[in-house]
């Protein structure tokens, strides 16, 4: 299912609901839910991305609470997605696995 860029929202949207800078990480908390393995969702990085935060950072997401579980950010090849490849206020269209 691809999300659609007119006329409606996408139906698995998520606005992240803090971003920090941790070295070497950069961090994307997402609110809880049930994320679904193989689903496609579009996060919305919501907040500024910290002016200390270096280019080559790994993007990582951690979910509600948990701070302590990193789940990496990656492109479809299978690399990292880095703090430079990310910006603010756009919507990034992924898939959850969760039994990787």
């Amino acid at each position: 299912m691809a999300c659609s860029n007119v006329g409606c929202l996408c139906k698995h949207l998520v606005i992240s609901e803090d971003v920090t800078f941790t070295e070497p990480n950069l961090i994307i908390n997402i609110p809880s839910g049930s994320y679904e393995n193989g689903e496609k969702y579009c996060i919305v990085v919501g907040q500024e991305i910290p002016t200390d935060t270096t280019i080559a950072a790994n993007v990582m997401i951690t979910i509600g609470d948990d701070a302590t579980t990193m789940y990496p950010l990656v492109n479809s090849n299978c690399t990292n997605v880095s703090a430079c490849q990310i910006g603010t206020r756009v919507r990034y269209a992924t898939r959850v696995y969760t039994n990787i």
